[in-house]
């Protein structure tokens, strides 16, 4: 009776509904933050266990809500059903825990973690170094790149050069392409074009080297395949086991001469007026391969378009074959439709969108000839004596001379101008200007120059204006304080009266 009467002590029945209750309300609270904790960080591990822990929790504080529960309604069923769920959750809870032990072990420490973010922020840095210089390189790459490209492209009469190049954007360093056309003392021209095998800095140097030995040959005046066995001997010396594909080539305005050496360069195209195709193809194998060079020599006829490109323009969409034939088509068009910048215009038409690698295009135009009147000015200096020569035999021939008219009026109007480049300015930069026209079966020409030219101290001392005289059938001088003009004219036929100029004393 003592046990039953402690039992129903009123101190003892606070005690117990108190603690229970107390108990019951902490468990809630604590599934409570589990349960928010879960549901705030989703990209927790282990989410299953969590939320079965805090049923488990739950449950447990259900069965002390049940214990003060009893105190009053005394329902063992029902306290035995809410024990046997917290039972339940119980062991599933151990069952769930179990298997993922090892897993969990596996997780880093917060030590670690700290460790590992110090690593982390390391490499960043050492990455954030690394892109600078990178940055860096590929901007000096590009920089030097542009200065290898020539500022400006030769303008010849009877010619039309024009030019394209666009860096890829697909690829994260510069290449090594490039395209290259200057005038050499003699009138004729140089060409160049070519691609260094790899990309960034490196090849651009080597790029440059290449070109530059180009120039150098063209002015000692090699033939190109020397200068291809130059630019090979440079790179063995230089940049060994580089390989380089280049197209080198010297033109000459006046014959429409072509030399060139193809080094396994893409084969330039060449479309004549009368739209036959032919491919300037490889003759010797890539610089960088030793080998011995070999030159080939065509004419360009009047109203032929030649076209030099680097692979980037036709490996796009990795077909070359497919997409040279339709280079060809594009070229075709172009020579048909005469766009202002023909460069731009087959980059545009073969290239979808950015260009992937990088794509240099060099476009040579020879001019039909025209009857129309010329009116060129040239800077006086000996080297304008060629390029007006090629402006006087284009025009003579156009208007239907033979060719002892046309050495005729060559050596007329090469005297009018010899005389302006040695006597009109003297130290001072000048220029002289040509006029020619074609009217009632004559030719008539004047050469015009606005220097101050000195009085003769000996009339009978030179031999242009004798020359000219003799050589023209009306010839007059005109000349005032800032202006002068030598005009003069002769038939477009030959004169009954012709004779050979060799061995002539005038």
């Amino acid at each position: 009776m003592t046990s039953i009467t402690q039992s129903w002590n009123p101190g003892l029945i606070v005690l117990h509904v108190v603690a229970d209750g107390l108990i019951a309300l902490a468990y809630f609270a604590i599934a409570g933050v589990v349960f928010y904790f879960v549901r705030a960080r989703r990209d927790t591990h282990f989410r299953l266990v969590f939320l079965l822990f805090g049923l488990f929790i739950v449950a447990g504080g259900a069965t002390h809500l049940m214990a003060v529960f009893s105190f009053w309604y005394p329902s063992y069923w029902a306290i035995g059903i809410v024990k046997a769920f917290a039972a339940a959750l119980s062991i599933g809870t151990v069952l769930l825990i179990i298997p993922i032990l090892p897993r969990a072990l596996t997780l880093e420490s917060p030590e670690e973690l700290d460790r590992i973010n110090r690593a982390l922020e390391t490499t960043l840095e050492e990455k954030e170094r690394l892109l600078a210089m990178y940055e860096r390189e590929h901007r000096v790459a590009g920089e030097l790149q542009r200065a290898f490209l020539p500022v400006r492209l030769p303008d010849v009469p009877g010619l039309a050069f024009d030019a394209d190049y666009e860096a890829g954007v697909a690829e994260s360093d510069i290449g090594g392409d490039w395209y290259d056309a200057f005038p050499l003392a003699n009138g004729r021209l140089a060409i160049s074009i070519g691609d260094v095998a790899g990309r960034g800095l490196h090849a651009a140097v080597t790029m440059g080297k290449v070109r530059q030995s180009f120039r150098v040959c063209a002015l000692q005046d090699f033939d190109t395949a020397k200068a291809a066995t130059f630019a090979e001997k440079m790179l063995e010396l230089y940049d060994p086991g580089a390989m380089v594909t280049a197209f080198f080539a010297v033109f000459d305005p006046l014959t429409r001469e072509l030399m060139y050496t193809n080094a396994g360069h893409p084969p330039p195209i060449l479309v004549d007026r009368d739209g036959r195709v032919t491919m300037l193809g490889g003759t010797s194998p890539p610089l960088g391969i030793v080998s011995k060079a070999a030159m080939s020599r065509l004419t360009l006829e009047l109203d032929s378009l030649l076209v030099l490109y680097t692979d980037g323009l036709v490996e796009s969409r990795h077909d070359i074959v497919a997409d040279t034939e339709r280079l060809v088509e594009v070229i075709h068009a172009i020579r048909e439709t005469h766009p202002a910048h023909p460069a731009r215009a087959i980059r545009a038409a073969m290239l979808e969108g950015p260009a992937k690698d990088d794509v240099a295009i060099l476009v040579l135009s020879v001019l039909a000839d025209a009857t129309e009147p010329i009116d060129v000015t040239l800077a006086a200096v000996p080297e304008s004596l060629r390029a007006a020569r090629l402006v006087l035999r284009r025009f003579a021939y156009s208007v239907g001379c033979g060719e002892e008219r046309v050495r005729v009026l060559e050596t007329a109007a090469g005297e009018a101008i010899s005389n302006v480049i040695e006597h009109a300015y003297g130290i001072e930069p000048g220029t002289v200007r040509i006029v020619a026209r074609a009217e009632n079966g004559n030719i008539f020409l004047e050469v015009e120059d606005r220097g101050q030219w000195r009085p003769p101290r000996d009339e009978g001392r030179g031999r242009g204006i004798p020359m000219i005289k003799l050589l023209a059938t009306d010839f007059r001088l005109e000349r005032g304080p800032s202006r002068h003009r030598a005009l003069f004219s002769m038939p477009i036929a030959e004169p009954q009266w012709a004779f050979a100029l060799e061995g002539k004393d005038v």
